[in-house]
């Protein structure tokens, strides 16, 4: 999910690095700040078990390098039409939390995670018919 969030505006063309993006939370860890930190380093280091902000600095460098260089660069809709992405453990907790809310939405398992998502056929819309980046293109020009 990070790396993915973090390479949104490489995939949109607007930067070849990540941390060339200052507004982004990858460019705040790798670049440091100071003053008005917006992520708290410490803890995300601990949640994914990291000893130091430095060990956190260079997981994330070698993620994102990894991605560009397998041209990981598309479109990944478990991330962009997922409510929740996850194990089953937490997409089900998430679930519950919704409540009602969460009365249309299916748990799919991918094989690689679950994801907690809108119910296509409820709305008339089948995976197969959704709009290619061409056709979203032309749709909204």
């Amino acid at each position: 999910c990070l790396t993915y969030i973090d390479l949104n505006m490489v995939r949109a063309g607007i930067v070849k690095d990540p941390a060339l993006w200052s507004e982004s939370g990858y460019a705040e860890i790798m670049n440091g700040r100071q003053r008005y930190q917006l992520a708290d380093h410490r803890t995300l280091a601990a949640l994914l078990d990291l000893s130091t902000l430095e060990d956190l600095r260079l997981a994330r460098q070698n993620w994102i390098k990894a991605s560009i260089e397998q041209k990981m660069l598309t479109r990944d809709t478990c991330w962009t039409e997922g409510l929740a992405v996850g194990s089953a453990e937490f997409v089900e907790e998430i679930k519950d939390g919704l409540g009602i809310r969460a009365r249309y939405r299916d748990v799919r398992n991918t094989g690689r995670e679950c994801i907690l998502r809108e119910n296509e056929l409820r709305w008339g819309i089948l995976p197969s018919k959704t709009l290619s980046k061409a056709s979203w293109a032309a749709f909204s020009a």
